[in-house]
Parts: structure tokens; C-alpha cells; sequence
């Protein structure tokens, strides 16, 4: 009889009864009905509930492993104390607001393993129909010279999927994992050092800063359009203010990224450029929503407190995990090559945008100038390209 690999399915939980209402329900009952003939371990935290979850998940999945902790710790620390308890060969981390199909680990583990012969530790990510059902989260995760990670075709509708289908390759790389859903294994998890996020972090950009030590480990990042998901999107997250996402999305982005400069010039024309286009973009924002713009930047300079501090642990953390003879600065620029600048559809609709897209390109290519000759020559040839994206609601 064939012997499966033995799998952890992590998930953490905050009220998903409350919040998430049958939608928790429903993903529950698709970790429960899952078709596959090997180990199956589930490991839930829950961050201090307050309702009836976890009785719940008691009733639904009997033999799960329940953590249930005396204060909400967030989601980022509650998934790396799960990883203390993981005892399988692979792990699956996955947000309480997704629905898995019943042939979900089965086909997983074939593709994981499949994979695993050629490159040899990787990183499994699925597609994820969201919403409604009537839309895509995205195919091309990237990160462009401005520090900005999204998907180039973000929230898409779903027939594009459909009709590029045949022109899809069963499997290509991309940048960073989506935080929503995937799968590493063991051996993955102890070449992290057992951190799958980083704990300093509070929300956002923590998906792409686990991207960042993949690629610095070499371990390759998959996309399969045979692996899907269906994810509700922001079901917890849109509790949160919108302009205080914006600010923990972009102040980790700059823990992330400033690390990976070697001079302290470079750093602060990093900062620099960075800064301008946060403070620009947060003040529109705040013009849009009819918001307080004082507020806001308020809490903006307050975060920035972290950025630093957060900065000077991640590049010993990277040191760490690697030889520490890492060029940071090249491998930054090649993971940064050559994207489009993302600009947020809002603004894309507004006689204003292309004053915006003139500002940020000049930015930009003085900021290239100074960073990369190599990289100022390539924009400057070939132009700097931009495209529309849903932001974060």
C-alpha cells in the first residue's frame, strides 16, 4: 500500500464564528471532508475568543489540536507558536476564511512532491477564486523597484483565468507566497529557523517578507493553476481602518526591504524615495475618503518609530540564515526587476493620475540613477510602465 506523506494544517482563529458566521462553518467542514489517506494533523490557536468557536471547531473537526491563548497575540505569532508543534512532513497554513476542495491535499502532495524532485525544497501556492466567485486574486505576485507587491492582474475577472488557461503553464515561479493558503515542508520550516512570519511584524507585507527569505535561500516559490482554493478576502482584515492598513502595509515593507542595502546612502535615497511616495499616496487617500489627514500622518511618523529597530533585526536574522556573504544589494535589484509601478484604480479614474504617474516616474529614474546605473540605463530605454490595481478595502 502506498504510504502519503503526513501533513499540519495550521489555521488561526478570532471570533470566526462571530465574524465569519457560516463561512467558518463551511471551512471547517472542508478540513474535515478532505480525501486523503495519510496523516492529516490540525493544529488550531485561538487568539482569546470571545464566542463560540471553539466549541465549534471541537464539534467539526474532534481531532484537531486546539491552542487556545489568554490574549489576541495576531495572527503572525500565533502561526509560528503552531510551527512549535508540528510533528509532519509537510505543513499547510491557511486563513479561517477559505474553502479547500475535497481533493485539495491529495492533489497538493502530488504536485509538492512531484516538484520537490526537480528543485528540491519548495514553496506550493494555490490560485484562490475570491469574492463572490466571480473574480481572481492574481497569477503574477511581484515586487517593483518602489518596494510595492501585488499581483499585476489583482482581483481579475474570472473569465480572463478561463481563457488564458491553455496558455498557462501547469506551474510557474513567482515572487512570495500568499499569506491565504500554502504549503512548505519540515526540512523548509527548520531552514527558516522554525519563523515561518517575522514576530515584529503586525499585519500585512509579511507574506512578501517570507518571499524574500525564500528566494534568499534559493528555495523556489510555486504557483499552479491545477491547485485552487476559494478565499472569501479581507473577511477579518476589513475590520481594520483603511488608512491603518496602508500604514502597516508600508512600514513593513520598509523593515523588509532596507536591510538589503549596503551603504547607508543607498538606504537613505531608499528611504527617501519610499517616504515621498507613502506621504503622497496616504494623503490622497485621506482626500478621498474625507478622512483627517493629521491623524493619519500621525500615526504614520508614530509606526515609523519601529522601522529601524525592525530593520537591524531582519538583517541579522538574514545573516543568519544564510553565509552572510550574500551580495543584498544585487540580489534586491534582480528581485526588483524591471515591474510595472502599481497605482491604485481610484486614482487611475481621476484627471489627476497622470500628474501622479509623471511625479512618481521622475522619482523613480533619479532614484535608479543613484541605486543601479544597469537599471537607470533599462528604464530609461525602455520606459517605466505602470498598471491599475484594486487597493487594499
Amino acid at each position: 500500500m502506498e504510504k502519503y506523506p503526513s501533513i499540519s494544517i495550521i489555521f488561526v482563529n478570532y471570533n470566526g464564528k462571530k465574524v465569519l458566521g457560516n463561512l467558518f462553518i463551511k471551512f471547517l467542514a472542508s478540513l474535515r471532508d478532505q480525501q486523503y489517506s495519510g496523516l492529516v494533523d490540525i493544529i488550531a490557536v485561538d487568539n482569546n475568543s470571545d464566542d463560540d468557536s471553539v466549541s465549534l471547531i471541537r464539534d467539526i473537526l474532534p481531532q484537531a489540536t486546539i491552542i487556545r491563548l489568554k490574549e489576541n497575540i495576531g495572527y503572525i505569532n500565533a502561526v509560528n507558536i503552531a510551527i512549535k508543534y508540528i510533528n509532519t512532513d509537510y505543513v499547510l497554513v491557511l486563513n479561517n476564511d477559505v474553502i479547500l476542495p475535497k481533493n485539495f491535499l491529495l492533489n497538493a502532495i502530488n504536485i509538492i512532491t512531484e516538484l520537490s524532485q526537480k528543485y528540491g525544497d519548495i514553496v506550493l501556492v494555490p490560485l484562490q477564486i475570491v469574492g463572490d466567485g466571480k473574480r481572481y486574486l492574481g497569477t503574477k505576485p511581484i515586487i517593483n523597484i518602489l518596494g510595492q507587491a501585488l499581483y499585476v492582474d489583482y482581483l481579475s475577472p474570472l473569465e480572463k483565468l478561463v481563457r488564458q488557461n491553455t496558455k498557462l503553464p501547469r506551474c510557474w515561479r513567482g515572487s512570495y507566497p500568499d499569506g491565504a493558503a500554502f504549503m512548505m515542508s519540515r526540512r523548509t520550516i527548520e531552514r527558516l529557523k522554525q519563523i515561518i512570519f517575522i514576530p515584529i511584524f503586525k499585519m500585512y507585507f509579511d507574506d512578501v517578507e517570507l518571499g524574500v527569505r525564500l528566494n534568499l535561500l534559493k528555495i523556489p516559490i510555486f504557483y499552479c493553476k491545477d491547485l485552487i482554493i476559494y478565499h472569501k478576502l479581507y473577511s477579518t482584515s476589513k475590520l481594520t481602518i483603511q488608512y491603518r492598513k496602508y500604514i502597516n502595509f508600508n512600514i513593513n515593507r520598509l523593515m523588509t526591504l532596507l536591510p538589503l542595502m549596503n551603504s547607508y546612502i543607498k538606504k537613505i535615497l531608499l528611504l527617501f524615495l519610499y517616504l515621498s511616495l507613502d506621504l503622497i499616496m496616504l494623503f490622497l487617500l485621506m482626500i478621498k475618503n474625507r478622512s483627517n489627514i493629521f491623524i493619519s500622518f500621525y500615526h504614520y511618523f508614530k509606526e515609523m518609530k519601529r522601522v529601524f529597530s525592525g530593520a537591524k533585526f531582519i538583517r541579522k536574522y538574514y545573516d543568519l540564515i544564510t553565509d552572510a556573504r550574500v551580495d543584498y544589494q544585487d540580489f534586491l535589484l534582480k528581485l526588483m526587476d524591471q515591474h510595472p509601478i502599481l497605482l491604485p484604480r481610484w486614482l487611475c479614474n481621476t484627471q489627476f493620475s497622470k500628474y501622479i504617474i509623471y511625479l512618481v516616474s521622475a522619482v523613480t529614474l533619479l532614484y535608479s540613477f543613484f541605486i543601479s546605473p544597469a537599471l537607470f540605463r533599462a528604464y530609461k530605454a525602455n520606459g517605466l510602465r505602470y498598471s491599475c490595481i484594486e487597493t487594499l478595502s
